[in-house]
């Protein structure tokens, strides 16, 4: 995996950020020490790279998991909020009925 940021043509480094060739090596004298920290430079940021997309996409796991249970932790609590209610509704149903009978029985009497 090539740094975006340097790109060897022809003995050649150009700087794709700021859009500037580089002087090239000189052959006879092997590569300079300029080239070998731009070579350590790109090792170096390549594995920075890989190693915050890495923390990247772990991050990027853990919220998912989190969202994921968290989705689960308020479907649950949506669930019993609607079984409560149910129960508290059918209760006051069968009060209802019971309230409608003794009405209905007082009425009788009348």
């Amino acid at each position: 995996m090539k740094n975006p940021l340097l790109i060897s043509v022809s003995d050649s480094l150009y700087d794709c950020a700021a859009g500037q060739k580089q002087p090239p090596s000189i052959p006879e004298m092997g590569s300079t020490s300029q080239d070998r920290k731009r070579k350590r430079f790109a090792i170096d940021g390549e594995e920075e790279t890989f190693s915050l997309q890495n923390q990247l996409i772990e991050v990027m796991e853990r919220n998912g998991k989190m969202l994921a249970d968290y989705f689960e932790a308020q479907n649950s609590h949506s669930q019993m909020d609607r079984e409560q209610r149910k129960e508290h509704s059918d209760s006051l149903i069968v009060v209802l009925n019971k309230l409608a009978d003794a009405f209905m029985r007082i009425a009788d009497k009348l």
